[in-house]
Parts: C-alpha cells; sequence; structure tokens
C-alpha cells in the first residue's frame, strides 16, 4: 500500500487542527518532468522566490516550467528515470 501524507490546513494564516476533519485518499498522478543533478551550491527562481540547492541535489523543471531544486534523497525517494 502506497504511503500518504496529509498536508495541514492553514485558513488566515493560522495553522488549524486537522482532527475531526474526514481525509480522503489521493495518489499523485504520474508526470514526466525534467531534472538534472548539479555538481555545485546553486540558486533558482522559483515561484515562491529565490531558492538554494546544495551540491548533488536536483534542478527540477515542473509540467509548467516552474524550477525548484530538490534534496538528492528526497529526489531519489520520489523520481525515476524514464525513458
Amino acid at each position: 500500500m502506497e504511503k500518504k501524507e496529509r498536508r495541514p490546513i492553514e485558513i488566515g494564516g493560522v495553522l488549524t487542527d486537522t482532527r475531526g476533519l474526514e481525509f480522503k485518499d489521493y495518489g499523485k498522478r504520474p508526470v514526466v518532468i525534467k531534472a538534472v543533478r548539479i555538481n555545485n551550491a546553486f540558486t533558482v527562481q522559483t515561484l515562491e522566490g529565490k531558492m538554494s540547492g546544495k551540491k548533488g541535489d536536483w534542478l527540477v523543471i515542473g509540467i509548467k516550467g516552474e524550477a525548484y531544486p530538490v534534496d538528492h534523497d528526497i529526489f531519489l525517494k520520489t523520481y525515476e528515470e524514464v525513458s
């Protein structure tokens, strides 16, 4: 069974208690992204502002052309190469 993660709910800038809410299971759609492992520390402009990546992290280009860094260990657990 695939492990799911709950996202906290933010209302008006305040994190609320999620007890009592009826959560449903959702899977992440399989989408193909572009990625390259970067051999030096780097900074990239993301939709949320500038973000930094460490040596060995991945630079990912999302489905709408957005760029963001992904930690190497998280990348290996989350993505697999497709042909």
